[in-house]
Parts: structure tokens; C-alpha cells; sequence
């Protein structure tokens, strides 16, 4: 089974950290990157979460030519709710907003006694950051990755404590300490981005402030 750049950086993530225990992948979509962990030896089963019939029936099909329907089981339901009872070593969320992961978590703290959380926001992985501050986890690890002309940042997560400042939780600490190529050229397209939008705004805007301290960090880094 072949993954896009983006799931493979991810699978890469998770075989990095991984203690061979059973995953939660939630927000599976067709199931790709469960699949490919078990395929590969790099989990001992997994539990497919989605929330729509369709997802649910794609899954389900993924698994069964994969011939993986006894390492891996779907379930139907919102985030980490229809996680019951199992003793999972890591949780991935993927291919969502950094708010939209916040939520998730922030629903079911009980069921986030794991080792590892391994979350790869398509955007605001700021806010994705600040949570893991706030909540007892510590940033192990990120990685970045260009796929399809989009750049996604892939963060893990361990239980501890950690401080990070204002440019740390818009950046990355890792990353910030690793720059690994294609960070830069993600941050080279934020500036632009930001450019653009700071032309749109009054310098006493309060917005317009926090924009232009997030473009000088990022032009501090190039």
C-alpha cells in the first residue's frame, strides 16, 4: 500500500515512537494509515474511528482487501467517544483544523491515558500546542511536509510538562530547533501570506500587531 507524502511523514511519526501497542486513529477517512501500521509491524492492532456512514463504509472496505480485519476495528462515532474499554498505546488525529483537534480532546480527557499522541492539524497547530502546554503534555517531536502543494506540520506528544513562549507555540519548538528543509519553505509562504493581509489592515489594530510580531519571527528564522 502506497500513502501520500503527508500519511507517510505521519506513519514515519508514529514508527518513530511507536511501542507496538494498539492505536486509535480517529477521523480515519479510508483507513490508509491504520492499515499501513499494521501491515508493516509497526502496531499490534488499531480502532478506525469515523462519524459518517460514508467514511465508515470506505474503511471498512480498505480493511477488508488489506485482509487486516483481525488487527483492526471500526468504529462509528464522534472523536474519542466510541473508544470504550480499550488499552491503547497512542492516539493520531489527522487531517483536521487545530481547533477541531482541541475539541476533540478536550471532550474525552479521560480517554487520553496514552503514551503518545501523534496530531497532524491542516491548520492553527498553534492552537493544537498551546492545548498540549495547558493540558500536561510535552512536545517530543515534530516534523513538516509538503504534499500536493499544501504544508502540514506533525506534532508528538508525550504526558509531562513543558513551557513554551509565544513564538514557540506559533512555530514549533522542535522545529524551530531542527528546521528541517521544507519548514522554510512553508514559512517563506507564511510570509507572504502575512504580507498580504498586514497591507489590509490599520498599523492600531490590534490584529494587525499580533500579525506583524508572528512576520518578524518568522523573518528572524530566514
Amino acid at each position: 500500500m502506497k500513502l501520500s507524502k503527508r500519511l507517510m511523514a505521519i506513519a514515519r511519526m508514529v514508527q518513530k515512537h511507536s511501542n507496538h501497542g494498539e492505536l486509535a486513529d480517529i477521523g480515519s477517512d479510508h483507513g490508509y494509515l491504520p492499515v499501513w501500521l499494521v501491515l508493516n509491524g509497526v502496531i499490534s492492532s488499531a480502532i478506525a474511528c469515523e462519524i459518517a456512514d460514508g467514511p465508515i463504509q470506505a474503511l471498512k472496505k480498505t480493511i477488508q482487501l488489506s485482509h487486516t480485519e483481525d488487527k483492526i476495528s471500526v468504529k462509528k462515532g464522534d472523536g474519542l467517544q466510541p473508544i470504550i474499554g480499550s488499552q491503547l498505546d497512542m492516539i493520531t488525529i489527522c487531517g483536521m483544523g487545530g481547533n477541531l483537534i482541541c475539541q476533540i480532546l478536550d471532550r474525552d480527557l479521560s480517554k487520553l491515558a496514552v503514551s503518545t499522541l501523534v496530531l497532524a492539524p491542516n491548520v492553527n497547530e498553534g492552537m493544537v500546542r498551546e492545548w498540549l502546554m495547558q493540558h500536561g503534555w510535552q512536545i517530543v517531536d515534530e516534523t513538516a511536509v509538503e504534499d500536493m502543494h499544501h504544508y502540514y506540520e506533525i506534532i508528538v506528544a508525550k504526558p509531562g510538562c513543558m513551557a513554551l513562549n509565544a513564538k514557540e507555540i506559533y512555530m514549533g519548538p522542535v522545529l524551530l530547533k531542527e528546521k528541517p528543509d521544507v519548514i522554510f519553505k512553508k514559512w517563506k509562504w507564511q510570509i507572504g501570506i502575512l504580507e498580504n493581509i498586514l497591507k489590509t489592515l490599520n498599523e492600531s489594530n490590534e490584529k494587525h500587531k499580533m500579525i506583524h510580531l508572528q512576520y518578524q519571527w518568522l523573518k528572524e528564522e530566514l
